[in-house]
Order: structure tokens, then sequence, then C-alpha cells
């Protein structure tokens, strides 16, 4: 029984100050005070998770606004704040490289409510609290970056747990350790003891909150330091990634050329030596800056997207100046070349870099598809690269004009795309394969044949090229690692070249043949494979010889 109801029943008096002799006892009793007990905890009891997180951004908006559910404890966590980290593409001219930079930023906040209508204790629709723009994350431009959130949530009741020195007095550039496992930043309050002057961070003192040091930047006497140690926070255990898309089309790229490239492999089959020629790849250079739209930016190729058979064959003049387009050099007869290019005619595209159905700046309704490439930087040259290659798939060495774009994949519809730029006509070179292989009977006998794709005639010149291999020994005096080429000369044995035989066509390629055999002389020896394109000089009274032009050529050790 409590003493002020035992007084009551024994008719005592209860009022304050009141004194009542009991049992010869004389006592002296305050008015009651009423006490709320708290079960406080210093960090939330569970550790806020993502339910699930979307993103939202319209055109040209440099912010993103999240929407989602998260999982926390909502008796326990007074906020939940979002903490974002992600790498970012930089190619400032006045560097002489890209470069990769690291961000972090706390994103926003999520006041947390102590309950929903529903009485869920463990999960929170956002956004939530006061702040209008409460989940909204300002970038400040409108790049495409994939984000890595993080999250953590605050105690309700850290408050309750404000630690205290007192009367402290601390020298010009002294310090003083408040906790080792570090302080909640901006929980500090330093006061004169006497309940005058309040002293300012970064003024009258700095702190570092990792390690909980304050440190006196002048004379600081008698002092009181209130504040709050850490931790009273728990982070999620695992970040949370997502895309947050370019709001704004790229800038268009800067072409400065493009050449035909080659790829080139050797093994060996059937006993003998094989080298391959892979063409059909072209090098575009590219001009400084890249990245205008952030992380992932692509080199497309745009591709006119034929909606029926009824369009016909070729795209509309209206979108020429907008799409790829190839075909046959006039001068060349040979199998026809086939369709018009799609993405399936870009092998170094793949499937996630491709889109179909995807707006340009400069028509308005008009769609194209388009097959992305990735770009590298040369630091030789101080430019930008993109291998393209291209597969035509019939027709001999055919011209290619490139319409070029820069390509965002992450961006919102109508900014995925810049204004295109188009390459000069380029011509395409074909694929080889060289083989060169000992008789079985005769080790001085070498067998050579060359396959590839050709024409039947050249300027009205029979085709098909003409394939010859040459014998060559070391000039004396020559290293060739040293002086390459220069380093061989025409073998004495064998001085006059060999032109392989004729032709044949083999499943759409033609093959050329012949052997060569090895002279009896000292010394490293190759054979030089050559095939010319043959065209006639001119016309008239005076017929002129044929004049020829060196499309490929390739070295063997024999």
């Amino acid at each position: 029984m409590g003493i002020f109801e035992w007084l009551r029943q024994s008719g005592k008096p209860t009022g304050p100050l009141q004194s009542a002799a009991v049992a010869g006892r004389h006592w002296m009793l305050t008015p009651f005070r009423e006490l709320q007990l708290v079960h406080a905890v210093r960090q939330p009891l569970l550790a806020p998770r993502v339910d699930s997180l979307s993103v939202s951004r319209k055109l040209g908006e440099t912010v993103a606004t999240f929407r989602g559910k998260l999982e926390l404890s909502r008796k326990s966590t007074d906020k939940v704040d979002f903490v974002g980290e992600w790498d970012i593409p930089l190619d400032a001219l006045s560097e002489p490289s890209w470069k990769l930079i690291h961000a972090k930023a706390r994103a926003f906040e999520v006041i947390v409510p102590k309950a929903d209508e529903t009485g869920d204790e463990e999960s929170l629709v956002i956004p939530t609290g006061e702040k209008p723009n409460s989940t909204r994350h300002e970038f400040g431009d409108t790049k495409y970056r994939r984000v890595e959130y993080s999250l953590v949530g605050s105690s309700r009741f850290s408050e309750y747990f404000l630690e205290r020195q007192k009367g402290l007095t601390l020298a010009d550039a002294a310090t003083l350790t408040l906790d080792v496992a570090g302080v909640v930043e901006g929980s500090e309050a330093v006061r004169a003891a006497d309940g005058g002057a309040s002293y300012v961070r970064d003024v009258d003192y700095e702190i570092d909150y990792a390690s909980g040091v304050l440190t006196a930047l002048k004379a600081l006497t008698n002092i009181n330091v209130a504040y709050v140690a850490k931790p009273v926070s728990r982070p999620s255990s695992a970040a949370f990634a997502i895309d947050v898309p370019s709001t704004a089309r790229p800038a268009a790229p800067k072409i400065l050329y493009a050449i035909p490239t080659f790829g080139w492999s050797s093994g060996s089959a059937g006993g003998g030596t094989v080298s391959t020629r892979s063409g059909g790849t072209l090098r575009v250079y590219l001009d400084r800056p890249w990245w205008s739209s952030g992380d992932g930016e692509l080199l497309g190729v745009l591709l006119w997207r034929r909606e029926s058979f009824l369009e016909g064959v070729v795209p509309p003049d209206s979108l020429k100046p907008y799409v790829t387009q190839w075909g046959q050099d006039p001068l060349f007869a040979s199998s026809a070349t086939q369709g018009i290019p799609s993405v399936t005619s870009f092998p170094r595209s793949d499937a996630s870099q491709q889109r179909s159905a995807l707006s340009i700046d400069e028509l308005s309704g008009v769609s194209v598809d388009v097959a992305g490439h990735g770009v590298a930087f040369d630091a030789d040259r101080g430019l930008w690269y993109c291998d393209i290659e291209v597969d035509v798939a019939g027709g001999y060495a055919p011209f290619v004009r490139l319409a070029l774009a820069r390509y965002q994949p992450n961006s919102l519809i109508n900014a995925h795309l810049s204004r295109v730029v188009l390459a000069d006509f380029i011509k395409l070179a074909e694929d080889r394969t060289a083989t060169v292989s000992r008789d079985t009977g005769d080790a001085t006998l070498l067998h050579v044949s060359v396959a590839g794709r050709s024409y039947d005639t050249l300027n009205n010149l029979p085709g098909p090229s003409t394939v010859e291999v040459s014998l060559q020994r070391v000039r004396a005096g020559f290293d060739p690692a040293v002086a390459g080429d220069a380093a061989w000369e025409a073998s004495p044995g064998r001085p006059d070249a060999v032109v392989l035989g004729a032709a044949q066509r083999i499943q759409g390629a033609f093959v050329w043949s012949g052997d060569i055999s090895l002279p009896n002389e000292a010394g490293p020896h190759r054979l030089l494979v050559r095939e010319f394109e043959v065209f006639a000089s001119g016309a008239g009274l005076i017929p002129l010889p044929p004049s020829r032009r060196l499309v490929y050529a390739d070295a063997f050790m024999v």
C-alpha cells in the first residue's frame, strides 16, 4: 500500500507539508509527481533494409525522385539517411587522359512516424514526412550513373544518452578526447560553466567526430561539454544499387577519320601453316571529350527501320542523311551486296547494346534502330576510337557510309541519341586465309593456297585478282627483328614470283593455289604472298599495260 493511500485510510492529514503523528512518528510529505519510464535503446532494434525502390526523373532535370518501401523498426528508429556512392568518368581536356571519379553524398533522409494506421511496426512506405522534397537526390547534372545506396537508421532515443564533462579548461590548441568510439555529428554543445557564452565550432574549437577528439582554437576556461557518443545509428547490411537514367540527349560525336583495320591469326592444320586476315572492320577515331551523358556511353550506328516490305529496299530520301547505307563499288562486278544494314550486320554489337525505335532529334516522329559499340582511349594519339565490324554478307569490297551518334542506353525516352554525324564513304577490306604446307614426298616443294572473296570483272578486265608468291632471303648484315621488311630481298635461286593458278569458286569464295620449290642455298628464307587488283590503264588507239593495286600481303618463314 502506498503512503498516501495508507494516510487516507487512516484519516490522517495528507496536504502539502502537513504533518501527522503516526504511531509516535512525525511525517513530512511533498506533493506527488508522475514519472514516465522510457525503455531507450542506443541503436535501432533493426537495421533498415530496402524492400523496393524505384527512381523517376523528367527530361532536363538534374534531380532524381525515389519511391519505395523500407523494412525497419518504427518504435526505435527516428529517421533513415540514404547515402549514395557512385563512379562517374570524367574526360577533361585540361588533363592528358580521362579518369574515373568516385563520389559519395548523403542524398536525403526519411522521417519515420511511430506507427501507421495498420499498426505495422516493421515497414514504411516512402516518401513520408512533412518535407515536400524529402526523397529527392540532387546530382547537379543530367548524366546517367549507377548508384549504390546505403541506409543508416538513427535511434529515437539518442537524447537520453547525452554525456557531459564539466569544469574544463583548455589551452589554445589543446585537445580533449570525448569518447574513443567517436561522437555523433552535430550533437556536441560547448558552453561556459556559468551559463554564459556558447562556443562555436570551427571558430572557437574544432572536432573530429570519428575519433571523438575536440581541439581548442583558442583558450577556453571553465567550460562544460555535452555530447552523444557513438553509436546511436545502425547501418544497412548491404547496399542497394539502382540505375539513375540520363535526362538529356548526349552531345554529338566529333568524328575525325575512319580507316579499315585487320585482325590476324595463325595456326596449323593438315601439316601446314595457316594464316588468316580478318577484314570487314573499320576503326573510327573520335575527338575528346567523351562521357557527355555519363558512364556506359556508346558510339551508335544508326539504321533504317523498314516497317514493311512495301517501303522498298532503300530508305526514303528524307531519311538517308540519318541512317547507315552500303553499296557495291561500280568498278567491280561480283556477287551482289545483300539486303540493307541491320543490327545483325554489326557482330561486335551484342544484344545488350542494341535498341529499336529510338527517336532522333533532327526529324520529329521518325525512329531508327541502333547498334551500340564501346569506345577505347588511345593514349599515344590522345584520341578515342571505336572498332566497328561490318558483315555485308555478299559483294566484293563494298563501300559503307556510317551514320553515327552518341548512344546512352540508360536514358529517358527521347534522350538516348545525340544528333547524327555522317562518316565518309569507306571501302571494306576482304578476309583472306593463306595456307603453306610441304609436300609429303619432296621436302623442298611447298604447296600454297589463298582463299577469299574476289571480283568477276574490274573495269571490263576479267577477274579475279592475281595472287603471287615470292621466295626471299635475308640481306647480308641485316637483322629482320630490327629492319623488318627492309631486311629481305629476292632469293637469287628463285628471283621471279610464282603466280598461283587460276582461282576456282568454292562455296562462294575464290581459291588460288600453286607450288614453289626451295633452292639449295643457305640462310633464312620466307615466302611473301601478295594479291593485286588488275586495272585497265586507259583506252584509245594505243593500249597501255594494265596497272595493279596491292590489296593483301602475308609472309611465312620456311
